[in-house]
């Protein structure tokens, strides 16, 4: 009898935890983590852009310059913990790429870098267009409705023509009205309406 309440009280035990880590709400991307310096929460998407591609776009490296990519998007609040872009590679060559993110100032990239992601080697790269996640080192926490970059740069690696990374994106004004695409070889120029990417942030 004693054995049969005991299994009766483990079982209620096991209900209640059970429903207390369930809930609706925005669907959870990935588990929370623990601590840190911030950002150890369920993980959501919080600015994208993943309709169809109508056009393209080159991150190099020496090709006689450097050319990298940027895209805007607006803050929630939280930690930006990594960010994807829809690419492809061109060749195989040496060096990485990485994400930064940064500041605005004057509706372009500041030059502030607030947080670097881990390097994604060019030889890992998907050569047909994939998702392709930038984790970030170290998660910034941004500011709700303030304006940040995401900018996809080449680290190293050969100054060979056509080799290097291609972006997919599209030119309709509607596709995420917080943001826009730019290019920067000396100087950053509008190329686009929007590359394909996600921000994701932890609570």
């Amino acid at each position: 009898m004693k054995n049969r309440s005991f299994v009766a009280a483990l079982a209620a035990l096991v209900i209640l935890v059970l429903a207390g880590c369930g809930g609706g709400g925005t669907p959870i991307i990935g588990g929370g983590g623990g601590g840190g310096t911030g950002g150890g929460g369920d993980e959501r998407i919080s600015a994208s852009y993943t309709g169809a591609a109508n056009t393209e776009y080159g991150c190099f490296y020496g090709q006689p310059s450097r050319l990298d990519l940027a895209q805007s998007f607006a803050g929630d609040g939280q930690w930006i913990s990594r960010a994807s872009f829809s690419v492809y590679r061109t060749g195989v060559g040496a060096g990485t790429y990485v994400v930064d993110v940064q500041s605005d100032v004057g509706g372009l990239p500041s030059g502030v870098v607030l947080a670097t992601s881990n390097p994604v080697p060019t030889a890992s790269l998907s050569p047909t267009p994939a998702w392709q996640d930038f984790v970030f080192v170290s998660p910034i926490r941004c500011q709700t409705g303030v304006t940040y970059w995401v900018i996809l740069r080449k680290v190293g690696g050969t100054n060979v023509v056509g080799e290097g990374l291609i972006a997919k994106a599209n030119t309709d004004p509607n596709s995420y009205p917080q943001g826009r695409i730019v290019s920067r070889g000396e100087a950053w120029q509008e190329i686009g309406n929007d590359a394909l990417f996600r921000v994701y942030t932890r609570l």
